[in-house]
């Protein structure tokens, strides 16, 4: 299952949810009052009610794993920003710069001879 890394758009607060609590710009919030609850549901990826709160989000990157979406939550609390977070995201997907090859020296071997050198 898929887990979006979402922005809150009123507190700019980052959280991690399941893909099925997350619908075109909304997230619904379950009224949980423990945050150990919150994070439970999450991970065992509880369907969301009808009645929990609604609140504008935006996603800032999707991951296929909790553990991940979790490491990428722990980057952007501790000073990464979310637009850094989604250029990492562009450039995992594009190819690497081939590298430069270097032209082979070979020291040590000349044709011609020390006593052939003008001092």
């Amino acid at each position: 299952m898929a887990y979006p890394l979402i922005q809150f758009q009123a507190s700019k607060d980052i959280a991690v949810v399941p893909v099925d609590w997350h619908d075109d710009g909304v997230v619904y919030w379950p009224r949980y009052k423990n945050t150990e609850r919150v994070k439970r549901a999450v991970a065992n990826c509880e369907e969301h009610e009808p009645n929990w709160l609604q609140y504008d989000v935006k996603v800032v990157r999707t991951c296929n794993n909790y553990k991940d979406a979790i490491t990428l939550q722990r980057q952007y609390e501790t000073g990464c920003n979310t637009s850094e977070l989604q250029s990492n995201a562009d450039q995992e997907d594009e190819l690497p710069d081939k590298r430069l090859r270097r032209a082979v020296h070979h020291f040590g071997d000349s044709d011609e001879s020390d006593e052939d050198l003008p001092v």
